[in-house]
């Protein structure tokens, strides 16, 4: 131990001599030992030992009277960050502790790591902003689940502050901005309005130097309470008349509140005596009433401005009766001036919040911690550079963070930092990172790998839809050889231009405009060949019917589309025969003399199906309309093995019936 780190250790344990019992004291040395160890050779940007540094903190625990699992979670609050720990492994950590210091530990570095979060423009007045923990759904998480991490964190910032010029201006006002929008809401919220002040005025001195100090020279607090000192002896002399013990004192308004006050007053000097409220502690609840009432005698009270915070108190536990009272003109400046009246430990929780219970007040007195926050575990919470924050699935990657800011960012992705360390696309997020997407015009874009790893629909039918555009024929061929084998398993021939042609009804059935959509989705393994095989051993419902068009269609970016044939022409073989690509992507099939498709390009090249002889007719037939007409001729036709493939036919004015009939009759070649 050096001589620096020993001035450090001797200032806590003198301190913790004042309040902890020496079992306790021993549980801390031994926490500094610890720290000492990780922290050995490492030193701060102002070039001093980082051990120094974990001491001050602990040492502003001490000054509120911390317990010692509160005290060793500060002496390691950094021993998991890799630039200042040497054994930044949380198994080590725990096993040298215990699990609940580690949970301290690591929620205060989440913290740490939420601080870096938040956009903001540094000329805003204080108060002009939201806070930023009213909007993140893991700031109140933090402050439900571990609120002792957040006192330890702020316990942190009112330290390094001392340090601050270490840093250049850029980042002075970064971390000024930062502790203003959520570590000063966090201290309110915890009623830790002591540190809450200490916090604001530090941001303010950072953020708006020449405002900090023209306050400082307008309100210095000696002269605040030498202004005040005849207001707090007639307080004191008329209380004690009613045989009412009483201790009156200013509270300490900061100099970021007086700020705004002047502002609220277009610029102009509050005068010394109103600069800040009269504080007045009395014995009991019982004597506030009738220090309320008494006073009210002195001064006239303003109407309307009594708040009665101690039957109702404030959600963070704060009591006190608050009154304004108009001050006479005679020997004083005049105005109004606000007054306080509570009790001690009224004032304790006022200063200290939920730390009170450290500095002995009775429980009546205590506020609640907030209620734990249930998050669902299914669920995480990630971040962007710029805090907004993302919903994801656990286990989602670096790839499902990216399309869920944006489909740009993963079509042209090119790298990940996360917490500010380069990382793998398939890495798997946890709870409260950053994430940073780096992206370019020249990335190549979304492969197949990533559809093996991503976790959301969203990513996955993002990936898809790209992929498709790129090369939609060579990932139907992939689908096509999938099928083939597992077709080829069932000892299913997927080459038979029965299976094919049953293979577009079946596309049509599943909901797909084409096969060629079909084999693309299985192409992705967004569709499993067993279960497209199912649908194709499925027998046919009633009415419905499956089409053998006896083509091949050539061209493999068109071969899976649906085709009929063209009605104008009407082609049978062996006519010559082409395709044609509609606007509705199907593919009608002419005879190659066909004048309705001369001038068309581009034309496809296709042939009849060489396992069939297909001969095809067409027949009209004009008979004596009568009930059994079309049976009698569907009964002939089968017999003959002669299949219908169209059938129309129309009612006549004479009582005749006009029929006409396309007939298919197929032979397989021997």
């Amino acid at each position: 131990m050096n001589d620096a780190t020993a001035v450090f250790w001797n200032h806590l344990s003198q301190q913790l001599a004042t309040y902890l019992p020496q079992a306790e004291r021993e549980k801390v040395e031994k926490g500094f030992y610890l720290a000492q160890q990780i922290h050995q050779g490492k030193f701060r940007l102002d070039g001093s030992p980082y051990i120094t540094h974990v001491l001050s903190v602990a040492t502003i625990l001490a000054n509120w009277h911390a317990p010692a699992e509160i005290l060793i979670a500060g002496l390691l609050h950094d021993a998991l960050k890799q630039e200042y720990s040497n054994y930044p492994d949380p198994d080590f950590l725990e096993k040298q502790t215990s699990p609940q210091i580690l949970r301290l530990i690591e929620a205060a570095i989440s913290l740490g790591r939420y601080g870096h979060l938040m956009p903001f423009s540094p000329i805003e007045d204080l108060s002009s902003r939201e806070s930023a923990i009213d909007h993140l759904p893991w700031a109140m998480q933090i402050l439900s689940n571990e609120p002792m991490a957040v006192v330890i964190k702020i316990a942190d910032r009112l330290h390094n502050f001392q340090s601050l010029a270490a840093l250049d201006v850029t980042r002075q006002i970064t971390y000024a901005e930062r502790t203003k929008r959520i570590f000063v809401p966090f201290a309110d919220r915890l009623g830790m309005r002591k540190a809450k002040r200490e916090l604001e005025d530090r941001a303010f001195q950072v953020l708006q130097p020449n405002l900090y100090w023209r306050c400082k020279a307008r309100y210095p607090w000696e002269k605040r309470e030498k202004a005040t000192s005849s207001l707090i002896e007639q307080i004191r002399q008329r209380l004690a008349s009613f045989g009412i013990q009483t201790e009156v004192k200013l509270h300490p308004r900061n100099l970021a509140r007086l700020n705004q006050r002047e502002r609220l007053q277009k610029g102009r000097k509050i005068p010394l005596h109103l600069a800040q409220p009269l504080v007045v502690i009395v014995p009991d609840v019982e004597a506030c009433y009738r220090a309320l009432g008494i006073l009210h005698g002195l001064w006239l009270p303003v109407p309307g401005e009594v708040r009665d915070y101690i039957a109702a108190p404030k959600t963070n536990g704060y009591r006190s009766l608050h009154t304004l009272v108009r001050l006479p003109q005679d020997g004083q400046a005049g105005g109004q001036l606000q007054i306080l009246i509570r009790t001690r430990e009224m004032d304790l929780v006022a200063d200290y919040g939920v730390m009170a219970r450290w500095l002995g007040v009775d429980e009546a007195f205590l506020p609640e911690f907030p209620q734990p926050v249930s998050v669902p575990k299914d669920k995480i919470i990630v971040f962007t550079p710029d805090g907004e924050p993302k919903e994801l699935p656990r286990g989602a990657t670096v790839i499902d963070f990216a399309y869920a800011v944006h489909d740009y960012l993963g079509h042209h992705y090119m790298g990940a930092m996360v917490n500010g360390r380069m990382v793998e696309p398939d890495l798997v997020l946890e709870d409260a990172d950053v994430v940073k997407i780096r992206t370019s015009q020249a990335s190549v874009g979304p492969s197949n790998e990533w559809l093996k790893f991503v976790k959301t629909r969203k990513a996955r039918s993002a990936i898809r839809r790209w992929l498709k555009k790129q090369d939609p024929i060579a990932t139907a061929q992939k689908g096509w050889d999938l099928l083939n084998a597992a077709f080829g398993k069932q000892g299913v021939l997927l080459s038979t231009s029965a299976i094919t042609s049953r293979l577009e009804e079946v596309a049509i059935r599943m909901g797909y405009p084409s096969l060629q959509d079909l084999l693309i989705d299985v192409g992705f393994g967004q569709r499993n060949p067993e279960a497209v095989l199912q649908q194709l051993q499925r027998p046919l419902k009633h009415g419905e019917e499956v089409s053998l068009t006896p083509v091949t269609v050539l061209s493999v970016a068109e071969s899976g589309l649906p085709r009929r044939f063209g009605a104008c022409c009407r082609p049978m073989p062996p006519d010559e025969i082409v395709g044609y690509r509609n606007r509705r992507n199907v593919v009608t099939i002419h005879r190659a003399n066909c004048s309705r498709i001369q001038n068309r390009k581009p034309l496809l090249h296709v042939e009849w199906r060489q396992e069939f002889e297909p001969n095809q007719w067409e027949i009209a037939i004009e008979a004596v309309d009568r009930i059994g007409l079309v049976r009698d001729l569907s009964t002939i036709l089968a017999k003959e093995k002669i299949n219908m493939s169209s059938f129309h036919a129309d009612s006549m004015p004479d009582g005749s019936a006009k029929i006409q009939i396309g007939l298919t009759m197929l032979s397989r070649q021997p």
